[in-house]
């Protein structure tokens, strides 16, 4: 029975002279094993505040929108609620994740807290009061 050196794989030498194994990893002598590609930053928000483009649609979350409290006025499909706001007209309004997660059930008259869209869209409710 042939011996178990036969069958490892020797390892490829690069034009760069760096050792190369069968997984693609590359390894310069004397150094630890590398993918061969850039690392990656820390943090990838650090990354893309670099850019304006990016920086905007970081700082145009749903985090900073605006907070008010509302009534329930009428239940609608698709867990949509129209929700009055004090002093203004009615606002389509739609639950959250975390709230359809949890299974938290809104009611026409209950007193919810909804988080506005910057860009005059639906609100999110977000707790309920």
């Amino acid at each position: 029975m042939p011996s178990k050196e036969l069958f490892r794989r020797s390892p490829v030498s690069n034009p760069r002279g760096r050792v190369s194994s069968h997984f693609g990893l590359t390894r310069s002598p004397k150094t630890r094993l590398t993918s061969g590609l850039p690392s990656r930053s820390p943090n990838a928000k650090d990354a893309l505040t670099g850019h304006s483009f990016f920086a905007t649609l970081l700082h145009a979350d749903m985090a900073d929108a605006e907070v008010v409290e509302g009534v329930v006025e009428e239940a609608l499909p698709n867990t949509l609620f129209r929700v009055s706001v004090d002093g203004g007209e009615p606002i389509l309004a739609y639950l959250s994740g975390k709230m359809r997660l949890h299974r938290i059930k809104v009611l026409v008259g209950d007193k919810v807290q909804l988080q506005l869209d910057p860009y005059g869209g639906r609100a999110r409710i977000t707790r309920r009061m």
